[in-house]
């Protein structure tokens, strides 16, 4: 960066890098997460999970789901993920959701893992005597003759692993500036994030990657305009209120999940959270920015430390470039 800020006088380059300690679960209210799963293995051996967790786009059905195949595929060795499925829409028929915790805080998705595997455990015992009797159809045809009942609800007490564990999260952004119109472009982002031994590595990427992008509209874009008059919100559409879009998300992007383990009490699978962990180390973006501008008030001969508010807008980069102070 230092060299090629030497090289060019209308564009400059910023490097920021952010670490973070998340403690999943420290927080004064914080009570743990309970959570419940129905599974239901029908007569022909397709699987159903009735769960509590709402699927927001973060892959908690496909998390469940995969649970389900890997207890159950132990019975017979030709269960396939495909006969799994999720009950849409929620219900409360099934059981009581008192005390049920929101989806919320990055850790709902492995608590219906845990819920998944506690009732699949159930029905896994009670098939047990039938596991030789040859495919996934066959064992369950011979439960079914022998009156078998192949449901059952597991839980996720709010209990286990209430006292949380640590997420430990790196990034390094880089960022380039027009000094004349205060144009950015993120040129890189590369995230360290310990998963612990990921439920679903391309799962908590896409969630990791989603995060970073959230901080970065909420660092460079997402700009609120109020009214004067009323303090109502003048720019309330996408017209005027910029959420990144394609063009705005870093040129190289990459993310590293390094082998890890997850040994604290009540872990799931010596899994660890994704989501929000990641979003606290995305405000690297805006401080590769600023290094950037330091840079070009730097040829102008204005040194010394100077505020840069979120978001950094285009308006408020060149603003800051052309500044005397």
């Amino acid at each position: 960066a230092e060299k090629f800020n030497s090289d060019n006088r209308w564009r400059k380059r910023g490097v920021y890098m952010m670490v973070a300690d998340y403690h999943l679960g420290a927080s004064e209210f914080y009570t743990g997460y309970q959570e419940k799963c129905l599974v239901k293995v029908e007569n022909d051996g397709t699987v159903s999970l009735d769960h509590t967790g709402m699927e927001n786009g973060q892959g908690i059905n496909t998390k469940a789901a995969q649970a389900a195949a890997m207890r159950l595929s132990q019975l017979a060795k030709d269960f396939d993920l495909s006969l799994v499925s999720t009950v849409e829409p929620r219900s409360t028929s099934h059981y009581s959701w008192t005390m049920i915790s929101p989806t919320w805080g990055s850790g709902t998705s492995e608590a219906v893992v845990q819920a998944v595997i506690d009732a699949c455990d159930k029905i896994a015992d009670a098939l047990g005597p039938y596991k030789g009797k040859g495919t996934w159809k066959e064992v369950v045809a011979a439960a079914v003759a022998a009156g078998v009942d192949m449901s059952a609800t597991g839980e996720h007490s709010r209990t286990q692993g209430n006292f949380g564990y640590h997420v430990y999260v790196g990034c390094c952004a880089v960022a380039e500036i027009d000094v004349l119109t205060g144009e950015t472009q993120v040129l890189s982002v590369d995230v360290v994030h310990d998963s612990g031994k990921s439920l679903n590595p391309a799962v908590d990427i896409g969630q990791i990657e989603g995060c970073i992008v959230q901080a970065l509209g909420f660092c460079l874009t997402e700009e609120q305009v109020k009214s004067k008059v009323d303090g109502r919100l003048v720019n309330c559409g996408t017209w005027d209120y910029k959420i990144p879009s394609g063009l705005d998300i870093p040129v190289k992007f990459s993310v590293t999940l390094p082998k890890s383990d997850n040994t604290s009490s009540g872990n799931v699978l010596s899994s660890k959270a994704c989501g929000e962990p990641a979003y606290c180390v995305g405000g690297a973006v805006l401080f590769a920015v600023k290094d950037a501008i330091y840079a070009a008030r730097k040829d102008r001969g204005v040194t010394g430390w100077f505020q840069l508010d979120c978001p950094a807008s285009v308006g408020a980069v060149q603003k800051a470039c052309r500044s005397s102070a």
